[in-house]
């Protein structure tokens, strides 16, 4: 498959390029496994293979921001959040990316068809085709810009992430599991009172007491909390989920009802779709849940981001 842009031309033919972003903490090292004969099998093939090994939480995004000589292709195997990371280059210089499944969440991977098998990769190097979808930025109260391709979350469910996150590095998934719920469990026992958020979606106000929201691309998370089952990576919308709660007792309801696919007969869980969307913490509430300490701007970038998938449906 060729890149959008036509390359140089030229007397000699060029092998195509591939950058590969390794993260050798996430999934427990799986893209460790992969990289060396994935790297070795490129070669056989043609392509021309570099591998960027990520030193810490914040190497992707220096990478993206410094990247001047794209390649033809970026497959990154690492999670989400470094997904996110090095969608500046992506995005800049138009880099049709493959992301398999080697972390935690993989919303990404599994919304596109991305598998962790290095058949499955050169089929899409050689076979996929690409399409163009869309990315979230987000501007925060003081003005920093982030890119997200898949979820961004303020609320509850990012607390107990970044409380069940802290020192889990390389453990299994089913101990990781056991350490969110440890943490949910702390959180609920504490005498922390849940903090509110008011959400607007193109203007227009959602709830102003608001536990929980989710803003998305992609359906998340499948086979889980299903918040946003009918998410179109391609429609330039965000899908948005709110939870309502003003005692944790409600918002543990709400979330469980979720869980089983139950109806919220008190409306506790809201949906919309739009294509910017404005959380800031309530005035006078507590301290407010996950990142947002401030009014965060959130915009849909339409069809921004190049993706090579398999030809068959994406979702």
């Amino acid at each position: 498959m060729k890149h959008e842009s036509d390359p140089p031309v030229s007397t000699e033919k060029r092998s195509p390029e591939v950058q590969i972003v390794l993260n050798p903490r996430a999934g427990r090292g799986h893209g460790l496994v992969l990289v060396e004969p994935l790297t070795s099998e490129l070669k056989r093939r043609g392509y021309s293979p570099s591998v960027l090994v990520t030193e810490d939480p914040g190497h992707a995004r220096r990478w993206a921001k410094e990247c001047r000589q794209p390649p033809d292709y970026l497959i990154s195997l690492a999670g989400d959040d470094t997904l996110d990371d090095l969608a500046e280059a992506v995005i800049r210089h138009r880099i049709p990316i493959i992301a398999p499944p080697v972390g935690f969440g993989n919303v990404c991977a599994q919304a596109f068809g991305h598998r962790a098998e290095i058949s499955a990769i050169l089929d899409l190097l050689e076979a996929g085709r690409c399409i163009d979808v869309d990315v979230g930025v987000r501007q925060s109260a003081d003005g920093a810009e982030s890119f997200f391709l898949d979820v961004f979350i303020h609320g509850f469910v990012e607390t107990i992430k970044l409380m069940g996150e802290d020192g889990i590095d390389r453990v299994s998934q089913t101990r990781r599991i056991a350490l969110y719920l440890l943490a949910a469990a702390k959180w609920v026992s504490s005498g922390q009172a849940p903090s509110t958020i008011a959400v607007e979606v193109d203007g227009e106000t959602v709830s102003e007491r608001a536990a929980l929201a989710v803003v998305a691309n992609l359906p998340v998370f499948p086979g889980r909390l299903l918040f946003t089952p009918d998410a179109d990576p391609c429609d330039g919308l965000f899908d948005l989920c709110v939870v309502l709660g003003d005692t944790k007792r409600a918002l543990l309801a709400a979330l469980f009802g979720l869980f089983l696919g139950a109806p919220s007969r008190e409306q506790r869980v809201l949906r919309r779709r739009g294509r910017v969307v404005r959380i800031r913490p309530t005035a006078g509430g507590a301290q407010s849940f996950g990142a947002v300490s401030g009014a965060e701007t959130l915009t849909v970038l339409p069809r921004a981001v190049p993706v090579l998938v398999p030809s068959t449906e994406i979702r």
